[in-house]
């Protein structure tokens, strides 16, 4: 079956079963905005909750039906998700939607500015560089999952808070409820071709325990998801650089995670930015892509800066701007007056030198 074939006949299959099992629930069929403005189909299942699950039928098609997965066992998917415990957490905080419930759930996720134009239309957002922090409400953070949802436009104003609040309450939250997660990229690699769940240790400990060459590192949280957002935790960035005592480039893998590798001047940022281009082409899903720029995480002013920029100011800093003839001329008690300003500039000219020198000879 086409994408078009699959979606008719998998709605019709979940509306069957939601009749013969008496579910009390409704089946929704909506295009949902993700990251980028990248439009995928939604189909949720409705009770009495506000808020409902959202199953992502590009999702169901690509990475279950088309990897062999047969439709029976899809629509059952699909119905389970009602029953999972996250979903109940879902229903009792759109039944008590106030900030003194959510203020310990807010996080942050980034995404980029250029691919998403219209998002403060749509969410409360800040920006940092050529992104936007937004903000999420977390359910669940165990070692493989990540179940949240966005605060929108609505939720922000029925909570009653600013973003400033949304901003300082994640800030808060995060480096406990999604920690920063550092590997080197030969180790991650190696974790995925074996299927190896990763060993979850502190960013501390990882900086204690890698060996800091050249190579690439991987900055994300346990659970993979949304983990480029470490990079606006406080001090995360300060405490890498300082433990390579280097300043740090940074790659936007994906809003799930950044590549970093100690900045060397020999590095061409061209070069770097061609393979981010590509890589987002080519290997990074729409909806995940961050951003066609590389970073520096300058050590000394920690401070974040699209490299294009951070260069331009370290040359600016080393140029030594040629001195007027005025700024030559000034004297400890300020600018020297007309009269000997005439007099330096006859003693500099050549020429009026040597006429001087003829008059007093004739004399």
């Amino acid at each position: 079956m086409n994408y078009q074939e699959f979606k008719e006949r998998l709605i019709a299959d979940v509306e069957t079963q939601i009749k013969e099992q008496k579910l009390d629930v409704k089946l929704i069929q909506q295009e949902v905005r993700k990251n980028n403005d990248v439009l995928l189909d939604g189909l949720m299942l409705k009770g009495d909750s506000d808020i409902a699950p959202t199953i992502y039928l590009n999702d169901l098609y690509k990475k279950g039906y088309q990897e062999g997965k047969p439709m029976e066992g899809l629509v059952s998917e699909v119905l389970e998700c009602m029953q999972d415990s996250v979903i109940q957490q879902m229903s009792g905080v759109a039944q008590q939607l106030h900030w003194d419930t959510l203020k310990n759930k807010v996080i942050f996720q980034v995404i980029g500015a250029e691919g998403n134009p219209d998002a403060y239309k749509r969410i409360p957002a800040r920006k940092e560089q050529d992104m936007l922090l937004t903000y999420r409400i977390l359910l669940d953070a165990s070692k493989d999952v990540m179940a949240s949802f966005q605060v929108d436009q609505t939720m922000h104003e029925r909570l009653g808070v600013s973003e400033e609040e949304l901003y300082q309450a994640a800030i808060r939250n995060m480096p406990e409820l999604v920690p920063p997660m550092l590997q080197n990229m030969e180790t991650m690699l190696d974790e995925i071709l074996s299927d190896t769940p990763s060993q979850v240790i502190s960013l501390d400990d990882s900086l204690q325990k890698l060996e800091k060459g050249g190579m690439m590192y991987v900055l994300t949280n346990p659970q993979k998801m949304y983990g480029a957002a470490n990079v606006f935790y406080p001090d995360v960035m300060d405490k890498i650089a300082q433990a390579f005592d280097n300043d740090m480039i940074v790659l936007p893998s994906s809003i799930h995670e950044v590549i970093l590798l100690p900045y060397d001047k020999s590095m061409q940022i061209q070069e770097l930015k061609n393979m981010v281009e590509e890589i987002n082409a080519n290997q990074v899903a729409p909806q995940d892509r961050l951003t066609n720029q590389v970073y520096i995480y300058d050590k000394e002013e920690k401070q974040l800066m699209i490299a294009d920029k951070w260069q331009e100011q370290k040359l600016e800093k080393g140029r030594k701007p040629r001195q007027s003839m005025k700024d030559a001329l000034k004297v400890t008690a300020g600018t020297p007056n007309k009269k000997s300003l005439d007099a330096t500039m006859e003693n500099q000219n050549p020429k009026r030198k040597m006429q001087k020198q003829a008059k007093r000879m004739k004399r």
